[in-house]
């Protein structure tokens, strides 16, 4: 039996997550955006503080793997092997 794992990186335009922070001193919102083009494995996010007033920018890099799982299973054990490739390097492997 074996299973096919993994796909194409989708773009991630924009993507705002929002969360607040208690520092003991002030609290806040924290509000984060998400870039990255499609097929890149890096991207930007930009962190923004409310209460200070400060923005961080940071860049991240997306490790994603797909690839073939072959398991075979009697009454009572399953064993099988994983080969992964990173879908954007593809000379990134695990297994």
């Amino acid at each position: 039996i074996s299973a096919r794992l993994g796909s194409k990186l989708p773009s991630i335009a924009g993507t705002t997550t929002i969360g607040g922070y208690d520092d003991g001193v002030q609290n806040g919102k924290v509000t984060t955006t998400w870039s990255r083009n499609a097929g890149s494995k890096a991207g930007t996010c930009r962190l923004t503080m409310d209460g200070y007033g400060l923005t961080f920018i940071h860049n991240f890099e997306i490790q994603e793997y797909g690839g073939l799982l072959r398991y075979s299973s009697t009454a009572t054990n399953v064993t099988g092997t994983v080969t992964l490739t990173n879908v954007v390097d593809q000379a990134q492997t695990l297994s």
